[in-house]
């Protein structure tokens, strides 16, 4: 018998893959009734997290960060009238 304890996670974390993973993509905003006043874009990139807990569990991330932007009728290289520079996404869940 020993005196030692081991201390084990209830369940095991695993990690998707152990590559990096990560994800773009573009928002456009529109203006009117009708949207059909363009007000700008936004460009985003940014890396990825999923791992699975046990067999239920999971939890993934992301960050993202503006790139490029245009707002309407600026000149600038990022939107940031319309979008917000950063986007930080975290989500929790369990599959039944």
């Amino acid at each position: 018998m020993s005196s030692r304890g081991d201390l084990k996670p209830a369940a095991p974390i695993e990690p998707s893959a152990g590559r990096p993973h990560g994800e773009a993509h573009n928002l456009r905003r529109y203006d009117g009734l009708g949207l059909n006043g363009f007000a700008g874009q936004a460009f985003y990139i940014g890396p990825t997290f999923y791992a699975t807990f046990g067999e239920r569990y999971f939890v993934s991330a992301a960050w993202n960060v503006q790139v490029w932007g245009a707002a309407a009728g600026s000149s600038g290289a990022l939107d940031l009238d319309n979008f917000e520079r950063h986007h930080v996404k975290l989500r929790v869940g369990a599959r039944f």
